[in-house]
């Protein structure tokens, strides 16, 4: 982050890129206070809870944003919450699995739901957002593997891979890194 910082070529752009850096080494710190607690209750593909006579379903529908991510489904309600698999633009994707990330939406879609909270925005009705996200991750892993097989750099890759005709942003170094480190030790 702080080779984009210097690479930004005005002013505005740099304070922006300032303060993404200063909020996500705030978020990191705020890791130091967390005493992680071992689960008693674990799952591998879904679990079912009963609550009140309400059906709930956490579903692990394949890797993303992380390699634990989960829905939580209520079918009778036809709604879902997707955690950090959906947003209403694109994720942070330093830790994430591109190459993955289209077929566990496709596994969404699977899921009978007319309504979905994504991670972050409000609820969506207008499925057409997976359908957006998965093009999009789609072509990042295309145009990522393609100068990674090229022997192109991470910083090159950064600055050269345009994806504009997505409709979401181009990917930052921390994203780049993350797939050639995806491509070259793909588990």
């Amino acid at each position: 982050m702080r080779g984009e910082i210097e690479a930004a070529e005005d002013d505005e752009e740099r304070e922006r890129l300032e303060a993404y850096r200063a909020m996500f080494a705030a978020h990191a710190a705020d890791f130091d206070e967390i005493v992680p607690l071992p689960p008693d209750v674990t799952m591998n593909e879904k679990m079912t809870l009963f609550r009140g006579g309400r059906e709930i379903e956490v579903i692990f529908l394949g890797r993303a944003h992380t390699g634990g991510d989960v829905v939580v489904y209520f079918p009778q309600d036809k709604l879902v919450f997707t955690g950090d698999i959906l947003f209403g633009g694109r994720s942070f994707l330093g830790d994430g699995y591109v190459d993955d990330w289209p077929r566990t939406l496709e596994n969404l879609k699977a899921l009978d739901f007319d309504i979905v909270v994504p991670g972050h925005g409000p609820p969506m009705t207008d499925l057409s957002p997976i359908e957006k996200s998965q093009d999009y991750y789609r072509a990042l892993w295309e145009r990522t593997a393609a100068k990674h097989a090229a022997g192109v750099s991470v910083e090159e890759a950064t600055e050269t891979i345009d994806m504009s005709d997505t409709g979401f942003s181009n990917p930052s170094v921390v994203d780049v890194q993350r797939m050639y480190d995806r491509l070259e030790n793909p588990d």
